[in-house]
């Protein structure tokens, strides 16, 4: 059953350094209230496919999002994987999983 809880939203900036090395820098988080949702058994295992584990989804108002690639839940960081519009309710639903490392939150699909 889907709760309402207050995330953080927190976007990053991506720029390569002089060896080439991939330096990524965070945005100030933004706190927006999010339903949070398991993720479908058809979810879990197209995500899997992609290399991915799914934790969950958060679903927000869309005038909300911004291309954040990050999403804090109690302290806890998660890298968004990929959204979803809903054209019908005004929504934006955001597919997350855990973030193993700074520099491999991947390329947020739709």
């Amino acid at each position: 059953m889907p709760h309402v809880k207050k995330i953080k939203l927190i976007g990053q900036t991506i720029t390569y350094g002089s060896r080439k090395e991939r330096l990524v820098k965070d945005s100030e988080p933004r706190e927006v209230f999010a339903e949070l949702q398991g993720v479908t058994q058809t979810e879990f295992f197209s995500a899997s496919a992609s290399g991915f584990t799914p934790e969950g989804k958060a679903v927000v108002w869309a005038f909300e999002y911004h291309g954040e690639q990050i999403l804090v839940i109690d302290g806890n960081r998660y890298a968004i994987y990929r959204t979803y519009n809903s054209q019908t309710s005004n929504k934006m639903e955001l597919y997350y999983m855990v973030e193993t490392g700074p520099n491999t939150a991947p390329e947020v699909t739709q």
